[in-house]
């Protein structure tokens, strides 16, 4: 079963999701079309990386990742990554979603011949790219191999032997807020010494869990999660909303 998924800023009240699936299907019959997102906040790359990353673990091999967050002078590339593809202008986000690991392939999309709506490119090289895996199940005549992508200027953790300052990337829709440091990244740094997760208004945390049940009701929780990043919540409460935390908000992590 062909699987493609889509991650976008598009929201719900335009056509332009319908469109592009509609597009999609026709170029390639059969294909199973799956919705991660059409609710990034617009440009917001690093929230789209985020969830294109931490969706990935759920996908079969072959899936194919499409997004289309902040058009980019740089063009597109398709990248190959845990088996899996991933189809976006390099506009930031394929570094954000390798978070220092490599890629199994690149290749750099040819669109001279593709776009016929400059203003929606996607609509145009999204089914293309598409059929040529799906069905073709070669890239011949639309894309060739690289090795460069854009370094994304998204804001990266600052990481010192004594504090991480990460910032928020992500508010779930139950008000969680995920930070852009990965466990690994804490687990170097902390190496077992005590540590105090710092958030606005004076709130603190002071030791990461497993869960939101591992804390009283109301109580504040850290906890990594599948894909990797660290998650702050509220056990049955809104931690964003009482903090007034939102994405670019810093968080720190002073180590003792």
């Amino acid at each position: 079963m062909a699987i493609v998924t889509l991650t976008t800023d598009y929201g719900w009240s335009d056509f332009y999701t319908a469109a592009l699936k509609v597009r999609i299907i026709g170029r390639s019959p059969g294909v199973q079309l799956f919705d991660i997102s059409q609710n990034i906040e617009p440009f917001n790359i690093a929230a789209a990386a985020y969830q294109v990353r931490s969706s990935m673990n759920f996908f079969p091999e072959g899936t194919i990742h499409c997004i289309d967050v902040t058009s980019f002078h740089n063009g597109y590339v398709l990248m190959q990554f845990n088996n899996q593809y991933v189809l976006s202008f390099d506009n930031g986000v394929f570094s954000l979603i390798l978070n220092h690991y490599k890629p199994q392939g690149l290749w750099e999309i040819n669109i001279e011949n593709l776009v016929e709506h400059p203003s929606f490119p996607a609509i145009d090289v999204f089914p293309e790219v598409i059929h040529h895996l799906l069905v073709k199940k070669k890239l011949d005549g639309i894309a060739k191999p690289t090795t460069q992508l854009y370094a994304s200027e998204a804001v990266r953790p600052i990481i010192h032997d004594k504090m991480i300052r990460a910032s928020v990337i992500h508010v779930d829709s139950y008000e969680n807020v995920i930070v852009n440091i990965s466990k690994d990244e804490f687990d170097e740094v902390s190496k077992g010494r005590r540590y105090l997760i710092r958030i606005r208004r004076a709130a603190e945390i002071e030791e990461v869990m497993d869960h939101y049940h591992d804390v009283p009701h109301s109580e504040l929780v850290a906890f990594f999660r599948s894909a990797g990043f660290m998650e702050l919540a509220m056990n049955r409460g809104n931690i964003a909303g009482i903090n007034g935390l939102t994405i670019g908000d810093i968080v720190q992590i002073d180590f003792m």
